[in-house]
C-alpha cells in the first residue's frame, strides 16, 4: 500500500509501515494488536540504524567544519595586488610581496587601494598557480 503522503522525507520508515499495513489489513482488535507489535519489531532496528548513520554523519560534518575553519578560513594563504592606474582597464592579480602592507591597506581603505593605485585582496585556501607566478603591470609593487 503506497504512502498517503504525497512526498515523504522518511522513505525507509514509511516503507516499513506500509509493508506492515499490507500484512495486517484487518480492523479487528486482534489484527490491530498484531500490526502494532509487528511494526514496532520492524521499526526498532531501523531506528537504531538511522541513529548510527546520523551519529557518523554528524561526526564527519564536525570534522569537515573544523578542517574548513583551520585550513581555509583562518588566515589568507597569500595577498594579491593589481595596479589600478586606469579603473576601466585594471591590471591582473599577482602575488603581493609585502603581506603586512597589503593587509593594512585592505583593512584601512574601503576601496582596498593605496594612494599609488595598488589594489589588494586576500586569497583563502590554495593559491592559484596561474595568478600567483606573474608580476603586475606598470612597474614593481610596493
Amino acid at each position: 500500500m503506497p504512502s498517503l503522503k504525497p512526498e515523504t522525507t522518511t522513505p525507509r520508515v514509511e516503507a516499513v509501515i506500509d509493508a506492515m499495513c499490507a500484512r495486517f489489513p484487518g480492523a479487528s482488535k486482534a489484527s490491530q494488536n498484531r500490526y502494532f507489535e509487528a511494526v514496532h519489531q520492524e521499526l526498532a532496528p531501523l531506528a537504531r540504524e538511522l541513529e548510527r548513520e546520523n551519529r557518523l554523519l554528524r561526526e564527519q560534518l564536525s570534522s569537515l567544519e573544523a578542517e574548513l575553519r583551520t585550513k581555509w578560513f583562518a588566515e589568507p594563504v597569500e595577498w594579491q595586488v593589481r595596479y589600478m592606474g586606469d579603473p576601466r582597464q585594471p591590471g591582473f592579480w599577482a602575488r603581493a610581496n609585502n603581506a603586512d602592507h597589503a593587509k593594512g591597506v585592505y583593512e584601512t581603505f574601503a576601496s582596498h587601494m593605496d594612494i599609488n593605485g595598488w589594489q589588494y585582496r586576500p586569497v583563502y585556501g590554495v593559491p592559484s598557480e596561474s595568478e600567483g607566478n606573474r608580476s603586475p603591470i606598470n612597474g614593481d609593487q610596493p
